[in-house]
């Protein structure tokens, strides 16, 4: 038997300050990237791992028990997703101070049974599961040569200042700074973070070889659905290496993007 429960109060000290809308993030984000979903589970926590049919993008995350409020799972399960689908009953439910989300299969699944319960009302569904059969990819040791951490709420702050007014964005870092920036065929915009010693920004950063890097927009506005419920984010650049973020959600596991960048014409 498989269930999980996140009961979403007002305060708590030492958690996210709303587990199911982070969990709900999560789900959408994946929907932007693919239309169907292994979640894997066990009795340490549930997983996902993708990518897309581009190969350019892949997502990776894992959330431990101790996110949720209750978790059990007697036996190791693959719940096989159409993904945009279950986004859209997360994405329909209202989510007030106390509400309780429960997720529940047995353990020779066939579908997977949702309930939200409020003060007010109970909604139940019933999603068929499907057989997916999706890869799991081993990722390599990969040597970064610049790596910049900073509070979410900066993060998101550099999308909207830098804008959509191009279909990619450049990422490049040096010593001094992290730099944000788009070529648009109208507007050309650009957001520099400073380093610590220079600027005042919350941010850490480490650059051991000056990279310049590229990546398409519509990415940048995926992986940013999840910021808003993360403590900072992680970003490593290299050469000849796909662009790294890390969402930080402390002992609740991880959220990791890899993105591959664009390839130079020169």
């Amino acid at each position: 038997m498989f269930e999980l429960k996140i009961i979403d109060s007002e305060k708590d000290e030492n958690s996210l300050q709303n587990r199911t809308s982070l969990f709900r993030k999560i789900v959408e984000s994946a929907a932007d990237i693919v239309d169907d979903v292994d979640i894997k589970l066990n009795d340490e926590g549930l997983s996902m791992q993708f990518m897309d049919a581009m190969n350019v993008a892949m997502m990776d995350v894992f959330l431990t028990k101790t996110m949720f409020d209750e978790y059990r799972c007697d036996r190791s399960l693959t719940l096989g997703l159409k993904i945009k689908e279950f986004s859209k009953i997360l994405k329909g439910i209202k989510l007030d101070t106390g509400t309780t989300f429960y997720l529940h299969c047995d353990d020779s699944p066939d579908t997977l049974n949702m309930v939200f319960e409020g003060e007010a009302y109970v909604s139940n569904y019933d999603m068929k599961l499907q057989n997916i059969g999706s890869e799991c990819y081993d990722i390599p040791q990969i040597d970064f040569t610049a790596e910049a951490e900073m509070k979410c709420s900066d993060f998101l702050y550099m999308r909207k200042a830098v804008g959509n007014f191009s279909e990619y964005i450049q990422m490049n870092a040096c010593k001094t700074c992290i730099n944000f920036s788009q070529k648009g065929e109208i507007i050309d915009s650009n957001m520099k973070f400073k380093a610590p010693e220079t600027g005042k920004f919350d941010m850490k950063l480490s650059v051991c070889e000056d990279v310049l890097v590229e990546i398409p927009m519509k990415y940048i506005n995926c992986i940013t659905k999840t910021a808003g419920f993360c403590q900072g984010v992680k970003i490593c650049l290299g050469n000849n290496a796909p662009v790294f973020f890390e969402f930080l959600i402390g002992e609740y596991g991880h959220i990791r993007y890899y993105i591959a960048p664009k390839i130079s014409d020169e």
